[in-house]
């Protein structure tokens, strides 16, 4: 994964999360602590409201958030129906992909959405 979809998939991670360590989110990326640390400067100088707690973790600032896709509930089903099977009868990358897809579709979609899917 390179580093903008690094950088997109964490401002997901925590707008569905409430806080979140530098030693979780590296674990999850496969990178270092010291690269998440760098990330997390990166996305705080491009406007990201970054809250770091020290021995906590990160999160955002209350009332930030990606703003939201507009799906209807089938699509929503579709889409999510489709990323299922993708995941089920491939090899390869494509699995992790379409996870990574789906959680940053279900993570702007609103909750009300969410539910339904």
């Amino acid at each position: 994964m390179n580093r903008v979809d690094r950088l997109f998939a964490i401002t997901l991670i925590l707008q569905h999360k409430q806080r979140v360590r530098a030693q979780d989110l590296a674990r999850t990326f496969e990178v270092s602590e010291r690269t998440i640390y760098r990330d997390m400067t990166a996305l705080s100088e491009s406007g990201v409201p970054i809250v770091a707690l020290p021995g906590e973790g990160y999160e955002l600032a209350e009332g930030y958030f990606l703003r939201p896709i507009t799906l209807t509930p089938e699509e929503a089903r579709a889409l999510f129906l489709a990323a299922q099977m993708l995941i089920s009868h491939t090899t390869g990358r494509v699995p992790a992909d379409a996870e990574l897809a789906l959680a940053k579709v279900a993570a702007v979609m609103p909750h009300e959405l969410r539910a339904e899917v």
